[in-house]
């Protein structure tokens, strides 16, 4: 009897501590849904793909999101967006976060 026991807690150890491996807690909004995103570069007088960044200001509902080939333009572009949503604007170069796709 002590030989099943030991084997059934050995069987389930082994399932719970695989079940739960690779595991990881995300939260929705802190996502890049821009995640992997390219863009075309004609720059050069040759198409080429680059890279791209994503910046956000705000929260919530008033978050703004802006895509760029640098991240000078994707910043330049959601404080503008921010701008162009105001009247009285409480935009800040500060407040803009930035990711590398």
């Amino acid at each position: 009897m002590s030989i099943l026991n030991s084997t059934a807690i050995m069987i389930s150890t082994m399932i719970f501590l695989t079940g739960c491996a690779g595991m990881k807690v995300v939260n929705p909004s802190e996502q890049n849904p821009e995640a992997g995103t390219k863009m075309v570069d004609w720059s050069g007088g040759k198409p080429k793909i680059v890279e791209t960044y994503s910046c956000s200001h705000g929260t919530g509902k008033n978050r703004i999101t802006a895509l760029g080939k640098t991240e000078i333009e994707a910043r330049e572009e959601a404080l503008a967006k921010c701008r162009d949503r105001t009247v009285v604007s409480f935009c800040s170069a500060d407040k803009i976060t930035c990711v590398k796709n």
